[in-house]
């Protein structure tokens, strides 16, 4: 027996329904592909990487390159950067970003702020205990009192080392011009009775101890007009 005519076109009406759904899944599938081929294409693009990556990515990333700046500069960055030309626009801004960073991450540290990534990642915090007892960054982490010391050892061991007194002026090497600095500021404050290495009792006795030690004391001679002969002068 023939299916009444509403019948029949029930079921064209249902078969044009399950076409125009399975076109349409098709096509919903293939946007969804594509959707996710350009998602992909665009979280891995350079230019906007870093801002897809998770949390614990980011902040390795940011840990390596303030590392790689202190490396290069010998100097920690810093938040408010340096003076600005054309040439350094870029430079500068990276520098403020990644001082503000270690900034940041070093307070939260110190105040065991809880919520903090550096604090509540145990994988951070033992990434950042073992940036800041790095012999190659330590001193960025020292106090006031830490680092005038550390200073002044590095001072002596590099006397002690090369039997000379380090050139501030002369020298290509970073580390020589930097333990150079230390030397002839603190040797001209104390000469001219200023500053913490004339008021501060302990620097005061730690400098007398060493420009008085028989391994040291002959840099801090002076000839007739009134001049360091250390600069000039080998064991």
């Amino acid at each position: 027996m023939m299916p009444a005519l509403c019948e029949t076109e029930e079921i064209n009406t249902k078969c044009e329904h399950l076409d125009v759904e399975q076109g349409l899944e098709n096509v919903i599938k293939k946007d969804i592909a594509d959707c996710r081929a350009l998602r992909k294409c665009f979280i891995n693009d350079l230019r906007f990487k870093e801002y897809f990556m998770r949390v614990r990515k980011i902040w390795k990333d940011n840990l390596e390159k303030v590392k790689d700046f202190i490396i290069k500069n010998i100097v920690s960055p810093k938040k408010c950067g340096r003076k600005v030309t054309e040439e350094n626009a870029e430079e500068n801004a990276e520098e403020k970003r990644l001082g503000f960073w270690l900034d940041h991450q070093n307070q939260n540290y110190r105040n065991k702020k809880e919520n903090s990534t550096v604090w509540k990642d145990p994988e951070c915090k033992a990434l950042w205990e073992d940036f800041i007892n790095d012999e190659r960054f330590n001193e960025y982490f020292m106090t006031h009192e830490e680092f005038w010391k550390y200073r002044l050892q590095k001072t002596k061991d590099f006397i002690l080392k090369n039997k000379k007194i380090p050139n501030q002026w002369g020298s290509e090497d970073p580390e020589e011009k930097r333990w150079g600095n230390f030397l002839r500021h603190h040797n001209r404050n104390y000469r001219n009775e200023k500053y913490g290495v004339w008021s501060e009792p302990e620097f005061r006795a730690l400098w007398e101890d060493f420009i008085n030690d028989p391994r040291f004391k002959v840099y801090f001679e002076f000839n007739q007009f009134g001049n360091c002969k250390g600069p000039y002068f080998n064991l």
